[in-house]
């Protein structure tokens, strides 16, 4: 079987030299440094076997590989070459073969690349020169390179699929990567397969330093989500087969950055079937440029959703939470631990590359390849809610915790705190006190997400805490404000086991009224602003702890007060935590409710409910703005 790679390229000749690399070693070895890029040509470290023995041979490596994927719930997801050579009927019978067109729109020293890496190179259809020292067997392998004016990344595309001669195709853009064994397993699978158009696998989102940032789990698009949310796939893991396009045609080259949504959007209600199959096939870099994240898609999003034959807009909110379930089901947001090889700059060959508990977040689009995400803050109902990580925050506060710095408080917020700030007058008065809130809850990171968050995960008050004081540099010292003895005592011997040198330098544990009055209330003050405690650790619950700090805050000069709800009860054993997998997929309330039903039906069931009808009617407050402002533009642009 033959499988075709496109690849749209115009300024990135860096990256595309890695591309490049990335598809040439499909049918090479696939240890560490096994493949090269030297002057002149694509070699490896021995001579490529030749013909169909050599496909055998290198098909018998490929077994023995030892790339494996794993994630956190079910350890190794398997070995995606062995699946590949298990698909293969004979690697004998039917070698992979690897055909590789760059479409280029004339990039600036495009001939000088296209002789270093030994392509055929053609400008103005016409061929300049051949590759001459390749040591790839040419029967199983073709790199081409054609210079051409184009009138965007789409109708670069178009012109490659003229050019394509393979029974599958698929375009990779130059900063993606084919993962080692990729091309054998599609081709594998579409032979076993023979009645689908398309299949899908996952993607690995990287950063320009090739640090694994994100797992993107991919589900089988839908022709309405498409129609009005998003592209489900990822265009650097999704292959087709020639006779579909054959048949419908390729992109419509208007569209200069949703070409490829429209294009699926097509497919799919023509009936073409695909499959999400759940293996990782590619990595694609987040280098702050990807065009999907850029003015001209939003506005062509925009032009396209309002088009004549666009689905109404009010199906969006089912239609996007059917698809969030449906990604739930898929395990999109569980995290996952991923080992692979991908291609470096200045590396002779491919590296090991290892993420550790990925998330499937999209990043901050204002700070590419960065370690840590910047302090923006993202409005959920009436509530400034701060897009940050566990590491981020801890950065931050070790920071606001210096001597010449003010008392700080924070709040970590979920669902029922953000809605009661609405719903209840008196609540927001009282949290006001509050300067910075965290995102608890993963509903709240939802809605913040849907407004360019980008976040992988929320900041989980009982998580900070303990993940927090286990990294505390010493010299930091604590006092602690909620729960009972028993609980204050466990909660510092547990902590005392993860960081020895924490320093609690006092604390209150006992009676609290519902206006967050202490029972030593004087007493308590006194030994705080005594002792000057860097950090104030507030668990006495809602409403009472925002009570406290609203009162005490005003008369420190020093330390940050956090909310941090039952974290003390959490982390000292007390009360047990919802698994990992239901906090991911935010059942954390769940779980709570099974372990407390009379004390927490009626509050869920209150301030869940009203969470749900508040941002329903502010993003429908929002749209309707939106088609108002819409409408004022055409009426101005009559008149």
């Amino acid at each position: 079987m033959k499988i075709s790679i496109i690849t749209p390229s115009y300024g990135q000749l860096d990256w595309l030299k890695l591309c490049v690399a990335s598809v040439a070693d499909q049918n090479q070895q696939l240890k560490q440094g096994s493949w090269k890029l030297e002057a002149g040509s694509l070699r490896g470290d021995a001579p490529a076997a030749q013909g169909v023995r050599g496909a055998e041979s290198r098909a018998g490596e490929i077994a023995n590989s030892s790339l494996e994927i794993f994630d956190l719930k079910g350890g190794s997801a398997g070995n995606p070459q062995q699946s590949a050579i298990r698909n293969q009927e004979s690697p004998i019978a039917s070698p992979l073969r690897v055909e590789h067109i760059i479409q280029d729109g004339g990039t600036p020293g495009i001939e000088d690349f296209a002789k270093e890496v030994g392509a055929e190179f053609y400008c103005d259809g016409k061929l300049v020169f051949g590759s001459r020292s390749s040591t790839l067997d040419p029967r199983l392998y073709r790199l081409a390179i054609y210079s051409e004016a184009d009138a965007g990344m789409y109708d670069a595309i178009n012109k490659g699929m003229e050019k394509i001669s393979g029974d599958l195709w698929a375009w990779l853009n130059c900063d993606e990567q084919y993962l080692p064994g990729t091309l054998n397993f599609v081709a594998g699978w579409f032979r076993d397969h023979p009645a689908y158009g398309i299949l899908c696998g996952d993607a690995l989102l990287i950063d320009c330093n090739g640090k694994a940032i994100a797992y993107r789990r991919i589900v089988r698009p839908l022709w309405l989500h498409t129609r009005l949310d998003h592209l489900a796939s990822a265009s650097c893991a999704t292959f087709f087969r020639k006779s579909d396009v054959v048949r419908l045609g390729g992109f419509d080259p208007r569209w200069r950055s949703i070409g490829d949504a429209v294009w699926m959007a097509r497919l799919i209600k023509s009936g073409v079937r695909m499959k999400a199959c759940g293996k990782l096939f590619s990595t694609f870099a987040f280098t702050g440029q990807n065009t999907s994240e850029s003015p001209v898609a939003k506005s062509e999003t925009e032009e396209w959703r309002a088009g004549k034959d666009a689905p109404p807009r009010w199906l969006t909110k089912p239609v996007v939470l059917l698809h969030r379930l449906r990604k739930m089901w898929a395990g999109a947001y569980r995290r996952r631990t991923v080992k692979c090889l991908l291609h470096s700059p200045g590396s002779p060959g491919r590296v090991p590359v290892a993420g550790d508990a990925l998330g499937w977040g999209w990043p901050d689009a204002t700070s590419p390849g960065t370690e840590t995400r910047a302090m923006a803050s993202f409005r959920v109902l009436d509530t400034e809610l701060m897009a940050t990580d566990y590491e981020g925050l801890s950065a931050m506060l070790l920071d606001a915790t210096a001597p010449d710095r003010e008392a700080l408080a924070l709040d970590f917020a979920n669902t029922q705190i953000v809605t009661m700030r609405r719903h209840d007058r008196f609540f927001a008065r009282l949290t006001q006190c509050i300067d910075l809130v965290l995102p608890d809850g993963m509903p709240l990171v939802w809605v913040m997400n849907r407004k360019g968050a980008g976040l992988a995960d929320r900041v989980y008050g009982p998580t900070f805490t303990r993940t927090f004081l286990a990294s505390c540099p010493p010299g930091k010292t604590h006092f602690l404000v909620g729960g009972s003895e028993e609980c204050g005592r466990r909660f510092r011997e547990r902590m005392k086991d993860l960081n020895p040198t924490l320093e609690f330098i006092g604390g209150y544990h006992g009676p609290c009224s519902i206006e967050g009055v202490l029972e030593d209330d004087a007493q308590v003050l006194r030994d705080i602003r005594r002792l000057k405690p860097d950090f104030i650790w507030v668990g006495l619950g809602t409403p009472k702890q925002y009570g406290w700090i609203a009162r005490v805050k005003p008369l420190l000069d020093h330390g940050a007060l956090l909310a941090v709800g039952f974290a003390f009860d959490v982390n000292a054993g007390m009360k047990s935590d919802a698994p990992l997998w239901m906090q991911a997929k935010g059942l954390t309330w769940l779980h709570r409710l099974a372990s407390e039903p009379k004390r927490l039906l009626g509050r869920y069931l209150k301030w869940n409910t009203l969470f749900l009808v508040y941002a329903v009617w502010d993003e429908a407050i929002k749209s309707g703005r939106s088609c108002t402002t819409q409408a004022l533009a055409v009426t101005n642009e009559k008149s």
